[in-house]
């Protein structure tokens, strides 16, 4: 894929936001793309780069797969050049802008969307930065929404961790427990170490047998833009689907280190430092229909935006709102977008970040070795030879971890010592582990966790569980 950039002089930008008319139901996605043009970032790379082709497509994909994914490309392509124009629109007009030419085709952007029906104001953005984006390919984007996941499960036996990486857009956060008063408290539950039950046993990779486990999840990389979608919905006894209205403070700045796997406990760095631009907002007493306003932040002051009509407000009143959606940016002078500071500040940062993570390989190395190891068999004579063998292998290559201390290089060479350990010892990881156990287990943790994915939903529930519906009462 190739981009081309734009080379006209820089739109005119107004400081106050102006409205986007209704034309049927659409208060959904407007509230929407009010937050997402309120993002300087997403803003910057729209004009930068406001049309991408495809210089080589799938040429090994099957006929009926190569034409989806050039209905899709195709798509993609049509949607940035909108986004680009409605962008040019909204920066440069003093009344309500049209955005008609993208919702009124919301089906291009999902099969799920239908042009007036009541929609989901999350589904929307989701499935409009999954197109967007287009699996990775559109880069530009990408690196604005694309974080990283980690998820562990621990043997409780022989503390062997099996470790599994994903992709997330944005988070879906539970707020039905009583003690969840704040997005802290949601990142906290959602982060928790889990202890399943003995009726939720796993395979572990070095006692070969299943044992019981623990299981964590942490964020291993923040996007640039951060986006939380609070799940306000609860099924009763009955089953029935209800709403929760309760309120849930976020603030207007946000530390992340707390549950980042490279800031753990690390609360001042300056890499993981958000700050708040906008928020969609539900009015409605169920799931099945309502309305979408936003709330967005432009040069340093607050408006509320409900549809065409915009309104001054305070951050006071703004921080007092039932949020549906949270948007997030990173603080200035913090991490771009590929995780780097700009000057002599972001080199001395990512000197130091190599530094934190050889440590934590290094100390991933010399606890390889388990506690406690089930009693093994005696072993025959005529063996020693071998177990000999696998100890020298073991002790080499804890030697050879050592000697990366002094040098300076990547993390990724620590840990490839680390896999060379489990080779020589057989001890190797289980690559899968941590979903695995959402398969096998029923618990709360393994539902909330199966919500995180990359990309559009697996399943839509028209009105039903993360849908509370989008239109005009």
């Amino acid at each position: 894929m190739t981009i081309r950039r734009s080379q006209s002089a820089p739109i005119p930008t107004r400081s106050l936001p102006v409205g986007i008319n209704n034309v049927g139901n659409t208060c959904f996605a407007n509230s929407a793309l009010q937050c997402l043009l309120s993002s300087s970032l997403l803003s910057q790379t729209l004009h930068e780069a406001p049309s991408l082709e495809f210089s080589s497509p799938l040429r090994s994909a099957t006929p009926g797969r190569a034409k989806r994914v050039k209905t899709k490309s195709a798509n993609a392509v049509w949607l940035q050049k909108e986004l680009h124009k409605l962008l040019c629109s909204y920066q440069s007009s003093s009344r309500a802008v049209d955005a008609g030419n993208i919702t009124r085709h919301v089906d291009k952007l999902s099969s799920c969307l239908r042009f007036g029906r009541q929609e989901d104001a999350h589904e929307f953005v989701r499935a409009l930065l999954d197109l967007l984006c287009l699996d990775g390919f559109n880069k530009h984007v990408s690196k604005l929404f694309e974080g990283g996941l980690e998820s562990a499960v621990t043997c409780q036996t022989c503390d062997n961790v099996s470790r599994t990486k994903d992709r997330y857009m944005d988070l879906s956060l539970d707020i039905d427990d009583t003690t969840t008063s704040s997005l802290e408290a949601a990142l906290r539950r959602f982060t928790m170490v889990e202890k399943l039950s003995a009726d939720c046993l796993v395979d572990c990779a070095r006692c070969r047998v299943k044992r019981r486990v623990t299981k964590g999840l942490l964020l291993s990389s923040a996007p640039s833009v951060l986006t939380f979608h609070l799940k306000r919905f609860t099924c009763d006894r009955y089953g029935r689907i209800q709403r929760i209205s309760k309120h849930v403070g976020f603030p207007a700045a946000l530390d992340l280190s707390p549950y980042l796997t490279s800031g753990k406990g690390d609360t001042g760095g300056g890499g993981s430092a958000y700050s708040l631009f906008a928020i969609v907002c539900h009015r409605g007493q169920s799931v099945n229909s309502g309305h979408y306003i936003a709330y967005v932040k432009r040069d340093g002051r607050w408006y509320e935006a409900n549809d065409s009509r915009i309104r001054p407000v305070t951050e006071k009143e703004v921080l007092q709102q039932p949020a549906y959606m949270i948007f997030y940016e990173k603080a200035k002078g913090g991490k771009e977008a590929g995780g780097e500071r700009i000057g002599k500040e972001g080199a001395a940062e990512k000197a130091a970040e190599k530094v934190a993570q050889r440590e934590r390989a290094l100390v991933a190395v010399q606890t390889a070795t388990p506690k406690s190891k089930p009693k093994a068999k005696a072993k025959p004579k005529g063996r020693t030879a071998a177990a000999d063998t696998t100890k020298s292998r073991l002790r080499s290559a804890r030697e050879h971890a050592s000697k990366i201390r002094s040098l300076s290089a990547p993390s990724i060479v620590i840990e490839s010592a680390v896999e060379e350990i489990d080779v020589h010892t057989g001890d190797g990881e289980d690559g899968g582990g941590f979903w695995a156990v959402q398969n096998q287990a029923g618990t709360e943790g393994a539902r909330r966790r199966r919500d995180v994915h990359y990309g559009t939903r697996k399943s839509s529930k028209r009105g039903g569980l993360d849908s509370p519906g989008g239109g005009r009462r």
